[in-house]
């Protein structure tokens, strides 16, 4: 069918500028669901704006194109600190439409239309090459090149490996060498450098990229920069190359960068050596970044999290807007608010990458948005920002700032660029006379000086690094040259902003010429408020100059989160003591000597005011402008007598703008009749107000109010090579209420990671919200900001009356909330958190019987050394006593169980009492602490300057100790006389992250050990030292054991007979002294488990234990218990038993997943069957041994550790893991009872077994309703088939359910368990 539109089409590209990435109104892709190109205006869009664009402009016919990625192999790579994404290989399918006659369109003609917009590069294409583009120069080898080829030279491969692409040819001999190789793989294997290496000739050509024009990629070794052969027609000839029939085939190094930075996706953060979880949603959008652009990003997410932003840059324009988007400047604003808040771009998706590595979340990320357009935009006319180069966070904040500036007042908006501003006075006050000169200028930054080391800081680190340089010397190869030892570095120390604002505080000195003392004079120089901005900007300088080198300050700044800056705000001055200045009109220089200063740099006013004291003397002038460099003053626009001549004809210039003709004069008088600084003043005036004798309107906010909250900072989190390029992240907290945001969509509150990031900050750009005096915040909002300052991070709960709006200020305050659906299982989840992270998680809980449920958590954490808050609501104070709503006694009921607890009856005092309470919970054994907050309290509001701060404190900063040297030699001593040691390897252990210390220590003194069942995997199970087999052959005939983390309790058996010596000898390492000589006689080692096992790895450096005899002798029972073990591991009866049951599913697991154990036979067994290489990677019940535990501790655990599977031999609380979407895999080992069960159950009651439990229970349908798959497993072969499922299926849920049979039993015991009698 032939379209009668087909003259709508633009049929010639020439000069067009093609949309084809990204829809121009929103930031749907090509490769998200495909772009349709207008063949009229070129203007891509989605599918929803180009309807709208059909129907505003009536342009017919539109090309869609789509990308869609190529299946990969799967692929693993180790990357620690970013982690990558594979490059996604892309395929391209198009198609044209006309939406007239709503048919698709297919000719000859349009199928060349359609390849050469194929083949056309996008304008952000064509805009980012031309970024990534260096400008070349030839360098002094270029021009002092010697060729010299070599005779029959194949120049169609590398002639070391035969590759035949990435060629390089070596312009001086000829020899050619493929490229370097690629963090991916990609690229070549480096043959072209080596080359170099061999030879020292440094020009090489990259053969693929060799143009008819003679252009080509050149480079040279030997000044490691991309260069420009001028000769290169010449150069090439000598090698038979023609340059004219040359045609390009391979990319530029310009066109690689750009790929490589557009397809590069940073899908993992890890944050001080934690890894940052992914969020989704509105107001938690990240931007990718598209070459060097994370300075862009972090300034556009801060400015566009800011409510006065979100609403004036809204979907309403876009909505409304009939002009083509691509050339409506206010179009490409609102895409970008809306984009960032709508949360359409940040919808959690699942990563096809497949990259096995520990500790990073591989599965969910976000699309975030690209700023392609946006960039271009802002940054047009300015080669550096629109270049590829990194550049300053602070520098693209002025030019946004200036940007919508222009905007606002051409599109008649408020001026929000307004709410950062402030009258800005500088005193400079000479000390001999106290006569001041006064600067007034308005301002939007308000920088501050940073503290210099010590000299001894200083001292020590030139020795330090001197010691290094000695160091590299001793260790040179022969042949091998350093350069002399110079030292012109700053050394990396702590300081703080209060330190930084009295030092502002303080002022300057300087010496300028005093004109009422007519002398030299010295003067000090001071910075102050007139009035105060909403958002205050303070920029840090950081740079300083020493010998005119500029040097950075590597200061780790700390910040609070408040401030009162009154002390700078402008005192009372004496008019009487003002030094006037007044200068004549007349001219005493020329245009020509005041362009040639001022092109040095200097402003305007302060080259006339030098020009005119030295009647045009340049020199001289310049002299004086470096002399007065600290006067502000100068700065400033003349007092001048008699009248300033204005051009009628520059008013007729702004008058053609749509300004008045008085705002043109007014404008002009303010800059000398500059029209170019006049136009500038009226963008970024209030004119009209200035005209009135007005101050610019500050609507909305107390301009006099000194209080300041933060809310944003630009910080750098890799450090660079080069002085003046930084990189920044943008932090925006939720206090004001606004979000914190970081690019590709990783997001977290400034409380809980303020000092983590801040303590580490490079450089920083504070910005701090204004405060009313009258501010008053609620309780809920106390208590959990009060918590999340301290970097907690996990709340489990059940929320009801009330406790309800508390839940919700958890969230608000960047805590990660999870709702359980009973008290008792999430207070279990709240001690496998502390356990694995060494942070309490909070149990938020209902008044009463809430509280009641959470005991049997708090004394499991108490009893297993697990940090744990529990917070719970309580009746309010007005009802006590009265019979309230679940009114009870809790504080008195909880305390048998925590180590400390309190109730909250004055809100002024909660931050405290909240800060005392994690310390508690963490310090000497950790343990469960309480608080409870009576309703009416939480409900409160109180002014926030009221609130009693508490003292500074970090998870960081709980201390450590060493455990006493006089015992560690009698340790020492006893172990190197000990014919039969062992070690005893605790959790405790596994807490104190003891990991690498105890394998150094058990490879080196080679002593055996045995780990408790939660201490399994401090050391490797496949150690040849570990000898669980043997265990109660070791437990028996052991002369000292040396115990690590763990007590003479009902575990170890109480250390006594039958199942010990009576003569045994223990050492006891234990972080708590009333653990020691319990039950047993203990030579006490008191200390930080990981630092005292250090100690002893000292202590006992060089010796290792060499009594063959009783390493013999275990090995022997070791194997003959593994023979038993493995032949029941091996039986094929039916129905299944225990051991081969967790046999076969042991051989599905992964070797680093996480797998929790409940049920006293399913745990003992499965200790023995199931190996782990990996610390806290085996949960169990643990010294308190409740049961119920397993599903909670399974989902704290893939909470913890999301890149791991976690299974669970366990089937209950399953609703809380399908609704947060946290995989798991439950194993139910189902013997119909508890110990033993039975085949069927008796009709009556009374005769039922107490260990009975139902035999036709369908476990498996519990999965089916809760979204996980059920599986019912009675054979080998069906236990085989479902593993291997949930093998191939990693982040998927399972709940099976695997009957074995009612009477199976752990193998033969040669002792009785608690040395009691045998059930």
């Amino acid at each position: 069918m032939e379209c009668a539109h087909l003259d709508d089409i633009t049929w010639s590209l020439q000069g067009k500028a093609i949309y084809k990435d990204q829809c121009t109104k929103c930031f749907i892709e090509a490769k998200d669901v495909g772009i349709l190109v207008c063949l009229k205006c070129y203007n891509g869009s989605c599918d929803n704006h180009t309807k709208e664009h059909f129907q505003n402009h009536n342009h017919s016919v539109y090309m869609r194109i789509r990308l869609f990625e190529k299946e990969q192999p799967q692929q693993q790579q180790d990357i620690q600190k970013l982690i990558i994404h594979d490059i996604p290989q892309l395929e391209v399918e198009t198609s044209i439409w006309c939406f007239k006659c709503n048919i698709q369109l297919k000719s000859e003609k349009l199928d060349g239309l359609e390849q050469s917009i194929r083949l056309a590069d996008s304008e952000f294409k064509r805009a980012q090459v031309t970024a990534w583009e260096v400008t070349a120069e030839p360098c002094e080898h270029t021009l002092l090149l010697n060729q010299n080829p070599k005779p029959n030279l194949d120049l169609t491969k590398c002639h070391d490996c035969n590759l035949s692409a990435n060629l390089w040819l070596c312009l001086e001999c000829g020899n050619i060498g493929c490229g370097r190789k690629n963090y991916d793989g990609s690229g070549g294997n480096g043959h072209a450098i080596n080359h170099n290496k061999q030879t020292g000739h440094s020009i090489v050509v990259k053969l693929g990229t060799i143009t008819p024009e003679g252009e080509a990629d050149c480079y040279c070794y030997a000044c490691d920069v991309e260069i420009k052969d001028p000769e290169i027609q010449i150069h090439l000839g000598i090698f038979g190359i023609d340059v004219q029939k040359q045609t390009k085939t391979e990319k530029t190094m310009a066109e690689l960068n750009l790929d490589a930075n557009l397809n590069l996706t940073l899908s993992k953060i890890l944050e001080e050596g934690k890894l940052l979880n992914p969020v989704f949603g509105p107001g938690l959008t990240g931007i990718d970044n598209i070459g060097n652009t994370c300075y862009m990003n972090s300034v556009v997410q801060f400015l566009f999290s800011l409510p006065e932003f979100n609403q004036q840059f809204s979907n309403h324009h876009l909505e409304t807007c009939k002009k083509i988007p691509y050339q409506c400047v206010l179009c490409q604003i609102c895409k970008v608010q809306v984009g960032l808040n709508s949360g359409q771009f940040s919808v959690a998706k699942v990563s096809k990458s497949n990259m096995d590595i520990e500790g990073a979340e591989k599965d969910l990320y976000q699309d975030g948005i690209h700023l392609y357009d946006f960039k271009s935009l802002v940054a047009k006319g300015n080669k550096e920002f629109l270049s590829a180069k990194q550049q300053d966070a602070l520098e693209y904040w002025q030019i946004l700032q200036g940007f919508l500036q222009k905007v606002e007042k051409s599109e008649n908006l408020n001026q929000l660029t307004k709410l950062f501003e402030f009258n800005q006075e500088t005193v400079i006050q000479c000390l001999n006379c106290e006569g001041y000169k006064l600067a007034s200028q308005k301002n939007s930054e308000f920088k501050i000086p940073v503290e210099h080391p010590s000299n001894q800081q200083v001292e020590e680190y030139r020795q330090q690094e001197e010691a290094k340089y000695q160091e590299r010397v001793r260790n040179l190869a022969p042949g091998e040259e350093l350069k002399p030892f110079v030292f012109d570095n700053l050394p990396e120390y702590k300081t703080t902003f209060e330190k930084s604002l009295n030092l502002l505080e303080a002022g300057q000195h300087v010496e300028l010429y005093c004109t009422r003392c007519n002398q030299n004079s010295h003067f000090i120089k001071k910075e102050y408020f007139s009035t105060f901005p909403k958002y205050l900007f303070v920029p840090v300088e950081r740079f300083v100059l020493q010998n005119w080198v500029p040097k950075k300050l590597n200061a780790n700044i700390e910040i609070q989160q408040e401030y009162d800056f009154a002390a700078f705000k402008l005192p009372p001055l004496d008019p009487n003591k003002q030094i006037q200045e007044q200068v004549n009109q007349q001219l005493d220089y020329s245009e020509d000597q005041l362009q040639q200063l001022s092109s040095m740099g200097f402003s305007i006013n302060r080259c006339k005011r030098a020009l005119k004291k030295y009647k045009g003397d340049v020199e001289q002038a310049m002299m004086y402008i470096m002399e007065t460099i600290d006067d502000n003053t100068q700065d400033q626009p003349e007092v001048e007598v008699g009248k300033q001549y204005i051009s009628n004809e520059n008013i007729e210039l702004i008058q053609g703008m749509g300004f008045t003709a008085e705002q043109a004069q007014f404008a002009l008088q303010k800059t000398d009749n500059n029209i170019d600084r006049a136009i500038d003043y009226i963008f970024n005036h209030d004119i009209v107000a200035e005209m009135l004798g007005q101050q610019d309107a500050q609507v909305g906010f107390d301009n006099n109010n000194s209080k300041f909250r933060l809310v944003g900072i630009f910080i750098i989190i890799i450090k660079k090579l080069q002085l003046f390029i930084q990189e920044y992240l943008s932090i925006v907290d939720i206090m004001c209420p606004i979000l914190k945001r970081m690019e590709n969509g990783y997001f977290s509150m400034i409380p809980k990671l303020q000092r983590q990031m801040i303590q580490s900050l490079e450089k920083g750009t504070y910005t701090f919200s204004k405060e009313q005096n009258d501010l008053m915040i609620q309780g809920n909002q106390i208590i959990a900001q009060s918590f999340a300052k301290y970097q907690l991070e996990y709340v489990f709960g059940i929320v009801g009356v009330p406790v309800i709006e508390l839940g919700y200020a958890f969230q608000s305050s960047g805590l990660k909330y999870y709702g359980f659906r009973n008290e008792q299982a999430l207070s279990y989840g709240c001690c496998a958190i502390g356990y694995l992270t060494q942070k309490p998680a909070i149990c938020l809980v209902v008044s009463g019987p809430g509280v009641v449920h959470a005991l049997a958590g708090a004394a499991n954490a108490q009893t297993n050394g697990f940090p744990m808050i529990i917070v719970a609501g309580a009746s309010d104070n007005s009802l006590l006593s009265q019979g309230g709503f679940q009114e009870y006694d809790q504080l008195n009921i909880i305390k048998p169980y925590t180590k400390f607890a309190v109730r909250i009856n004055d809100l002024t005092q909660a931050e405290q009492l909240i800060e005392r309470a994690i310390r508690l919970s963490l310090v000497g054994r950790p343990g469960c602490t309480y608080i409870e907050i009576p309703g009416d309290i939480l409900r409160m509001k109180i002014k926030e300057e009221t609130i009693l701060k508490a003292n500074s404190f970090t998870i960081q900063d709980i201390p450590r100790s060493l455990a006493d040297p006089r015992q560690l030699s009698l340790v020492s001593s006893l172990l190197k006389n000990s014919k039969q040691p062992l070690i005893i390897i605790g959790k405790g252990a596994s807490y104190a992250r003891a990991e690498v210390a105890l394998r150094q220590f058990v490879n080196s003194a080679k002593i055996p050990f045995l780990p408790t069942p939660m201490g399994k995997g401090v050391v490797q199970d496949s150690s040849e030292f570990n000898i669980s087999p043997a265990r109660s052959t070791a437990l028996q005939e052991a002369d000292v054991i040396l115990l690590v983390g763990c007590r003479l309790n009902w575990i170890l058996h109480f250390g006594l007979p039958p199942r010990f010596k009576n003569d045994t000898q223990f050492i006891q390492i234990d972080i708590l002294p009333e653990e020691f000589h319990n039950n047993r006689k203990t030579i006490p080692l008191q200390g930080d488990c990981n630092l005292v096992v250090e100690q002893l790895n000292e202590e006992l450096k060089g010796w290792q234990f060499n009594n063959s005899q009783w390493i013999q002798k275990l090995n022997q029972k070791k194997q003959i218990n593994q023979k038993i073990n493995q032949e029941l591991i091996d039986d094929k009866s039916l129905p299944l038993q225990y051991y081969s049951s967790l046999g076969i599913i042991s051989s599905y697991m992964p070797k680093d997943c996480i797998y929790v154990g409940e049920g006293s036979n399913t745990m003992d067994i499965g200790r023995t069957v199931i190996q782990h290489e990996y610390p806290r990677h085996k949960l169990d019940t643990g010294t308190f041994a409740p049961m119920g535990l397993g599903i909670a501790y399974a989902i704290a655990a893939k909470l913890v550790h999301p890149e791991k599977q976690v299974f669970a031999i366990v089937g209950d609380k399953i609703e809380t893991a399908t609704r947060y979407n946290i995989p798991l895999v439950i194993i139910i080992i189902n013997n119909n009872g508890i110990f033993m069960g039975v085949e069927q159950l008796e009709k009556e009651n009374s005769s039922i077994p107490v260990t009975a439990l139902n035999p036709d229970s369908k476990y498996e349908l519990m999965g089916d309703a809760f979204g996980f798959k059920g599986a019912l497993v009675n054979t080998h072969e069906e236990l085989h088939k479902i593993m291997q499922e949930i093998q191939q299926n990693p982040n998927k849920s399972y709940l099976v359910n695997v009957k074995i049979s009612p009477f199976g039993q752990k193998k033969p015991q040669e002792h009785a368990w608690l040395t009691q009698s045998k059930m």
